[in-house]
């Protein structure tokens, strides 16, 4: 079991209160946000890593100064807003601009989500963090189980085709840039298979559920 990183005090809060935080990750279009929108019905909170990752872009935030300081006021367009599509240029080809990228917004990111997930450790037992980039981030590193949702490979192309509107041949290059599923299975505490039908992707979250209390209880 990792060790909880969130600390409070100086004290573990998830091995002192019986608390667990728990990733959730995959390739794209495996699923993960199925999976997620099934915990929130469930009534259990999901910090979106995406979703913190794109306001970090926001005006007057501290992830839109330091992106100013990496590309300077070029990067932004009419409004002042981060010219994202710009960003991606610049990066795609470029692999030092890409490391200042990351280098600069990365920690700014990984505060918002860490101060996220404590808030809500004062109040809940079990706190979910979706982030496809879970492991190459090392956000593996603060929590303490890992789901992977997988999908057959032929079903993954055709939901990003299907999804995002594009090739083939651009999907297959997508899934091929990020870090591949085997991968991600040797880091995976729980897998979630997502090649049937959704009541079947439901039943599996439910016995991931079950074992994650009892984990709790036991402690």
């Amino acid at each position: 079991m990792l060790s909880l990183q969130l600390m409070l005090n100086g004290e573990n809060l998830g091995m002192k209160q019986n608390k667990m935080i728990i990733g959730i990750t995959g390739s794209i279009g495996t699923g993960k946000s199925t999976v997620s929108n099934y915990l929130i019905s469930k009534g259990y909170s999901v910090v979106d890593a995406d979703k913190i990752s794109k306001g970090a872009y926001n005006i007057g935030s501290n992830g839109y100064k330091a992106i100013l300081e990496v590309f300077g006021v070029e990067i932004l367009n009419s409004n002042g807003e981060v010219d994202r599509k710009k960003i991606k240029k610049i990066v795609f080809d470029n692999s030092n601009m890409l490391q200042r990228l990351n280098m600069a917004i990365h920690p700014i990111i990984i505060n918002e989500i860490e101060k996220e997930i404590e808030i809500l450790l004062e109040s809940q037992n079990v706190v979910f963090l979706d982030a496809p980039l879970l492991i190459e981030t090392e956000l593996h590193k603060k929590v303490d189980k890992i789901i992977v949702v997988v999908c057959d490979k032929n079903e993954q192309i055709n939901r990003i085709i299907k999804r995002d509107k594009i090739t083939a041949d651009m999907a297959i290059s997508i899934i091929n840039s990020q870090m591949s599923i085997d991968e991600k299975l040797k880091f995976a505490d729980y897998i979630v298979y997502n090649n049937s039908t959704i009541e079947n992707l439901y039943s599996q979250v439910d016995e991931i559920i079950l074992e994650i209390k009892k984990e709790i209880s036991d402690v």
